[in-house]
């Protein structure tokens, strides 16, 4: 028996929901774990690269998710369009890590602070890479998957900073067993969605896809600007001090303000499956804005 949409929606959006609070309950121990356990200034470190490295790698959205969410509910998936969609996103983030990386040498951080955004650099850019696989399950109605494997993602975090109390680690420690955890994700998720599906790169659908996504990218740089801008600019106002100080009431406040953005996330991707003009483009609409 086929679920109607209302009942497909309620249970995903439970799927997503109970997952989200539960991600965020374990990034919440996280986050106080390790700024209890790392004093101020090494917390301040940690912090710095960390929103340095989150700044940047945000920016290889570009409204890519997006996009792929239309592309695969309302054109359909071809043999094709998933590994395209992929190399896109690789190439857009090489180049945004080339950039960077380039960056860092205006900073005036220390070496050792430079040596830790860069690692935290991989673990972002790894990171905002495996949700592009999250939301491909999202967007074919496999929300348990994508919220097995978040959830799992979470845990393993936090269980790698267990591992690095118990040997008395610290920053760079922190950040190399993260750049572990996500480095064997992105090998399993890739592997487990590329099967037989490797492909041709298609220059023409590459075109089309990023002629696509435009109109949503202004979105996630404002957005991006306007949400990470304070943690990129306080350290190279004040040090990393004080960013540390700042940082832990920050990081602990937006955990817990937590808004459920699950049933807006489960609605797009059915409402959009209706082939219809107007409700399409009012989706569209609706994103942009």
């Amino acid at each position: 028996m086929e679920l109607s949409d209302k009942t497909k929606i309620f249970l995903n959006t439970a799927i997503i929901t109970t997952s989200t609070v539960l991600e965020n309950i374990v990034f919440f121990a996280i986050n106080i774990i390790v700024a209890r356990y790392l004093n101020v200034n090494d917390y301040g470190e940690y912090t710095t690269a960390l929103a340095f490295a989150s700044f940047f790698s945000m920016f290889t959205d570009l409204g890519i998710n997006q996009t792929m969410i239309r592309e695969l509910n309302y054109e359909g998936e071809k043999e094709a369009t998933i590994f395209n969609i992929i190399i896109f996103k690789v190439m857009l983030s090489v180049s945004i890590f080339l950039i960077f990386a380039f960056s860092l040498l205006f900073t005036g951080y220390s070496n050792d602070v430079i040596f830790l955004t860069l690692i935290f650099g991989f673990v972002r850019f790894i990171d905002e890479y495996l949700r592009l696989y999250y939301i491909y399950y999202e967007a074919k109605n496999n929300y348990l998957i994508s919220a097995i494997f978040r959830l799992f993602f979470a845990i393993s975090f936090l269980g790698a900073v267990f591992l690095v109390i118990s040997i008395n680690g610290g920053n760079k420690e922190i950040a190399w067993s993260r750049l572990v955890i996500v480095t064997i994700f992105l090998f399993v998720l890739t592997f487990i969605i590329l099967k037989e599906r490797v492909n041709k790169i298609n220059i023409l659908f590459l075109r089309g896809f990023w002629r696509k996504s435009r109109p949503f990218a202004s979105t996630f740089i404002s957005g991006n600007i306007i949400n990470q801008g304070n943690l990129l600019i306080l350290p190279l106002l004040h040090g990393t001090y004080y960013t540390g100080i700042f940082q832990n009431a920050y990081m602990f406040f937006s955990t817990l303000m937590f808004i459920p953005s699950s049933f807006g996330r489960v609605f797009s991707r059915i409402f959009i499956k209706v082939k219809k003009k107007r409700i399409l483009k009012s989706f569209s609409l609706l994103l942009k804005y």
